[in-house]
């Protein structure tokens, strides 16, 4: 049977590790209080703190969640993110889809009734 592939879908190996690694260790830093006081009082010299690119800035910015892991974002960490801008892992999941958060919302509850 011929492997079919889905354009969404982003495989975490060990050279997109490396090539998000600066958005990974910035995604982290927002895990301390001291990382959050930063990036808030400062986005711009706290994303700069950890080499970011300018292309990364910017995603980081719009909040392109599907961009960011194809960048090489950890999943778990984009939530670090999230979190930081006020958003959450539903509202991540939603954006991917193309949708608001109460379709997604609705989606997953239809999907685990049936499940």
């Amino acid at each position: 049977m011929a492997e079919q592939s889905c354009p969404r879908i982003t495989v975490f190996d060990g050279a997109l590790s490396q090539r998000g690694y600066r958005i990974n260790k910035f995604a982290k830093s927002l895990t301390s209080p001291a990382g959050r006081e930063a990036y808030a009082a400062d986005p711009q010299a706290a994303m700069l703190g950890y080499g970011l690119t300018v292309e990364e800035m910017d995603l980081i910015k719009a909040r392109d969640w599907q961009s960011l892991l194809q960048q090489g974002a950890a999943v778990y960490l984009l939530a670090k993110i999230a979190i930081a801008h006020g958003e959450s892992l539903l509202e991540i999941g939603a954006q991917m889809r193309g949708q608001t958060a109460a379709e997604f919302q609705t989606m997953l509850q239809t999907r685990r009734a049936g499940a």
